[in-house]
């Protein structure tokens, strides 16, 4: 969503009296205003890794629970387990496509408390135990509250025996990858890695919260939406381009924006693709999220972005409000993410609509079994109104499930690919 453009003395004061309706963590917006004033506006970017991953006051490192039914939004791994156990059958189809190599490690970034890995686990365990028998599951999450629920949740349901160590399974310090201020070029790209694992990466509905900058076309010239403090609010300033990756960004997608068009930029995705590939000997990378490609995510009918700020499952109006208790998300572009995972020496598999991909790894029989075997007449319209979500393209169904391979076999196409999108080049998200 456009930041709020009323004048900075119409906006809420977070520090120095603030709105009743505003529940911004007053430490971290004097944290975020003092290097504002100390070193002048910064990237959008840095304002948002802040907000969200700010140790000890950040919105993904909280106490509180955030996606989930009673949390600010819902995942598809919170809407049922049916997510996780068809996600199971096409991991095991991995295994078995790479020779069921042991170790068999299952990476998931953005783990959460386990509502993704301990249905996929069961999964494997009921249908695939050879493959669960040779996997190692490393969750990458850096909130140690939710690290804590992962563990006592699989332990509970017998399911920690994968659980790697969790230093090993966090080689990144944050949830999701930050942006440093001032930003960095992304590492060499297409170099070989040292190959530590051999498995599947998963990553649902991680890429569309890194940080992104903000940019404009402002008298043909490229502006960047950088954020200022002034009368006691966070507000747009408009500044120099950070770094010349910006410009290179647009150049490489092909995105030509027009007079007074804004839109996104994530400089974060081919850093962690690179880190991916360096880790990766041999396996698949799935990467579950709502975007576009590049000719619609940047077009004119998109001319402010899609930049949201979310909170209590609603879409809020202003990204400056609520500081670190609202979530910061924009959509991924499918094209840069293409572009940087063969940079990263990836080969792109295919794209599909997550409705797609769960119909073709068969949800419809673990739905009919859920049903047939559930306590009440409510719990089986339950599960088929969740089901139904799944698939529905107009909610997850529609979002994105990219894949790439390293090193594997492509043919013949994984099964969660059978059934391609009918215009595969056009992006899978809804809205």
């Amino acid at each position: 969503m456009p930041a709020d453009d009323r004048p900075p003395a119409e906006r809420r004061d977070a520090v120095d009296g603030p709105d009743a309706d505003d529940r911004s963590d007053p430490i971290l917006v004097a944290a975020i205003r003092d290097e504002i004033l100390r070193h002048g506006p910064i990237t959008f970017a840095r304002f948002m890794e802040r907000a969200l991953y700010e140790p000890g006051h950040g919105y993904y490192v909280a106490a509180q629970p955030r996606p989930g039914r009673s949390g600010d939004f819902l995942t598809a791994p919170e809407a049922h387990w049916l997510f996780g156990r068809t996600v199971a059958r096409q991991v095991a189809e991995c295994w078995q496509r790479l020779g069921a190599p042991r170790p068999f490690t299952v990476r998931e970034y953005g783990s959460g408390s386990g509502a993704l890995a301990g249905p996929m686990l069961a999964g494997l365990r009921d249908e695939f135990p050879d493959a669960l028998a040779a996997t190692r599951y490393e969750p990458v999450e850096t909130n140690e509250h939710r690290l804590a629920e992962l563990r006592a949740r699989l332990a509970r349901e017998g399911l920690d025996g994968p659980l790697s160590r969790p230093e090993r399974a966090q080689p990144e310090r944050a949830r999701r990858p930050a942006v440093p201020a001032p930003p960095r070029r992304a590492p060499a790209q297409g170099r070989a890695g040292h190959g530590r694992f051999t498995g599947v990466v998963l990553a649902n509905e991680f890429v569309d919260a890194m940080p992104v900058h903000r940019v404009e076309r402002r008298d043909g010239r490229l502006v960047e939406i950088g954020v200022g403090w002034r009368d006691g609010a966070f507000v747009d300033e408009p500044m120099p381009p950070s770094t010349p990756d910006l410009e290179a960004y647009l150049a490489r997608v092909g995105a030509t924006l027009a007079e007074g068009q804004r839109t996104e930029v994530n400089l974060g995705i081919r850093p962690w693709l690179a880190h991916v590939a360096d880790e990766m000997a041999r396996g698949w990378v799935f990467v579950i999220d709502y975007g576009m490609q590049a000719s619609e995510l940047h077009s004119r009918r998109r001319a402010r972005g899609t930049l949201k700020a979310v909170a209590g499952q609603r879409v809020a109006a202003d990204p400056y409000a609520d500081v670190g208790r609202q979530d910061l998300t924009a959509h991924v572009d499918l094209t840069e993410l293409d572009l940087a995972a063969r940079d990263a020496g990836f080969q792109v598999v295919g794209r599909t609509a997550q409705g797609r991909f769960l119909v073709a790894l068969d949800l419809g029989s673990l739905l009919v079994d859920a049903q047939s075997h559930a306590r009440s007449v409510n719990e089986a319209l339950e599960t088929r109104s969740a089901a139904m979500w799944l698939l529905d393209p107009r909610r997850t169904g529609g979002f994105a499930v990219s894949v790439f391979g390293r090193d594997a076999p492509v043919e013949p196409r994984l099964r969660g690919l059978a059934e391609p999108a009918s215009d595969p080049g056009r992006g899978m998200a809804p809205g």
